[in-house]
């Protein structure tokens, strides 16, 4: 499991990341979806809009987790699966799509289902819904995680063109 799981907890006052840890007690305000029967969340202010899943355009030498390229509204997003990002495994198109609310970039991940919109529980063994564990995601860390992951794709195709031999 990559290290974007438990990374980058908020504070419930701040809505900034808590060095120190979690706020203990209920805290407002996550989107939370399932992806392979597991419960994850994000911080509100990380989720721009939540869709229905559509087509996907291949996107040549992607990291496997990568679903491809979706328009919405006009506007062209990488999508990744979150399952395939963090466990491994190829992409795949799933139920719903949650895009991101990053300025640097149009990024979805592909989840199983939405399941809403509200608080969780934190305490010392991190957070819950309904006495279900759930998967706190840092926005900051998944994009890092993804764009790192990009570059190390993109990188490998270079060298495999610079060494390849040349036709006469």
């Amino acid at each position: 499991m990559r290290e974007i799981i438990g990374a980058g907890l908020m504070s419930k006052d701040s809505g900034h990341e808590d060095p120190a840890g979690p706020v203990l007690g209920f805290s407002d305000n996550y989107v939370r979806f399932e992806s392979e029967e597991r419960l994850f969340a994000l911080p509100l202010p990380s989720v721009r809009e939540v869709v229905e899943s559509s087509t996907f355009s291949p996107i040549p030498r992607a990291p496997p987790f990568t679903v491809g390229l979706m328009n919405h509204g006009g506007r062209v997003h990488t999508i990744v699966d979150l399952h395939a990002l963090l466990f491994g495994g190829p992409g795949a198109p799933r139920e719903q799509i949650v895009l991101l609310d990053d300025p640097s970039r149009l990024l979805g991940i592909a989840v199983d289902s939405v399941i809403g919109i509200g608080s969780l529980l934190i305490d010392e063994d991190g957070a819950s819904f309904q006495d279900k564990r759930v998967t706190l995601i840092s926005l900051e860390t998944l994009v890092g995680e993804v764009d790192s992951a990009f570059q190390s794709s993109s990188m490998l195709v270079s060298k495999n063109l610079a060494s390849s031999p040349k036709e006469s």
